[in-house]
């Protein structure tokens, strides 16, 4: 090396963090010791796993230092990496992969134990920074450690959101396309048969009748859910009297009652309470259909509301078929499907969404049930400001 290109490196060597102590000799010696290396954009100097046992120094360039695609820095000019191959030879915990043509200097550790041999200050100053990396990769190994927790979090959540985007497609798969093939069925008989009495043609509409209710139903709640995930729901909270809520969906079922000979009753006095309306009236629009679905002939619906300190509780009870101990642990799924009154399967759908809404209004959605006894949903709200 030529004395010009010597007092460069020197000259550059002085002003790295770790031989800032060294004096010129020690520099002189060292700068004889390095040797060159020059890697192109896009490469790797350090793979993941390699047998340590050189240390780095950015002459020129930028690199990355990562483990896969998660990037724990970029670092340039000056920047030393890999001291700790010095001491111990071990397996890299991490690549470096350059981010532009780096031009590095190279230590070897067998050429960094000769000059120990010759200079305690160089050792002193690469101990220092060896602390401070370590420093460093506490830190990083930490901030490695909660994003493992996140991406763990984030799977989790996947996997849930995917199980939910297939039950979904399962419901528009067969619990839409099952009754409106009935549908068409009635309708063709219907229409073709010249030998149906007028009693036969009111039975047959009357069962399209309830298959096009159930399939409004499920249109609703996922039209509603839908809304609901993509944050467009406008959650307006204010005051109101539950009142009018409570009539509008008594008002709405009643004919659906009718047809099963269930009485439905309303105790519920004229509370205020603090909330969405358009999302209570969603929740008792499913709380009321279930209850009736859910419910033989000549049974009873009861709703009633009452005071709880800070809170009004809304109530819609029945006196149907109840729920055993494997439908309550499954009751706000959509992966599992509940039975009906008459063995027809409900998809969950209705009540994981009157579950969310109520809990968006800062409430709680809770029941009692008992198999051939009945069913009870409470929804506590906030009472009037």
């Amino acid at each position: 090396m030529v004395d010009e290109q010597l007092q460069s490196r020197i000259d550059f060597l002085r002003n790295v963090r770790i031989f800032r102590k060294a004096s010129h000799t020690e520099l002189v010696h060292l700068a004889s010791t390095l040797s060159d290396q020059i890697v192109h954009k896009g490469e790797k100097i350090i793979c993941k796993g390699d047998v340590a046992n050189n240390m780095f120094i950015i002459a020129k360039g930028r690199v990355k230092i990562h483990d896969g695609d998660h990037v724990y820095n970029e670092v340039g000019r000056g920047h030393v990496f890999g001291e700790y191959s010095l001491f111990h030879t071990h397996t890299r915990t991490a690549s470096v992969t350059t981010l532009e043509t780096t031009y590095l200097l190279k230590l070897s550790q067998s050429d960094f134990k000769k000059l120990l041999n010759n200079s305690q200050d160089i050792q002193l100053s690469v101990i220092e920074s060896l602390v401070d990396t370590i420093a460093i990769q506490n830190e990083l190994e930490k901030e490695l450690a909660e994003k493992k927790d996140q991406i763990e979090i984030q799977k989790k959540e996947l996997e849930k959101a995917i199980k939910t985007k297939d039950r979904f497609f399962s419901l528009l798969a067969h619990d839409l396309r099952s009754p409106l093939s009935t549908l068409g069925s009635y309708l063709n008989l219907i229409i073709n048969s010249e030998l149906l009495s007028r009693e036969e043609i009111v039975k047959y509409a009357s069962d399209i009748q309830v298959s096009v209710e159930n399939v409004v139903d499920m249109l609703n709640n996922l039209l509603n859910w839908a809304i609901s995930e993509t944050g467009e729901w406008n959650m307006k909270l204010k005051n109101f009297n539950i009142i009018p809520s409570i009539e509008r969906v008594i008002e709405l079922y009643n004919d659906l009652a009718l047809k099963k000979n269930i009485a439905i009753t309303n105790n519920s006095k004229p509370f205020t309470v603090f909330a969405d309306q358009n999302s209570l009236d969603v929740i008792l629009r499913n709380l009321l259909s279930n209850a009736i679905k859910f419910t033989p002939e000549n049974g009873k619906i009861t709703l009633d509301s009452k005071e709880e300190g800070d809170f009004v509780v809304l109530s819609v009870s029945d006196n149907g078929i109840g729920m055993d101990d494997v439908t309550i642990s499954n009751l706000f799924s959509i992966e599992i499907k509940n039975k009906k009154s008459n063995q027809e399967a409900g998809t969950g759908l209705g009540l994981m969404l009157s579950k969310e809404f109520t809990e968006k209004n800062g409430g709680t959605l809770y029941f009692e049930s008992k198999v051939n006894v009945g069913s009870t949903f409470y929804v506590r709200l906030q009472k009037g400001k």
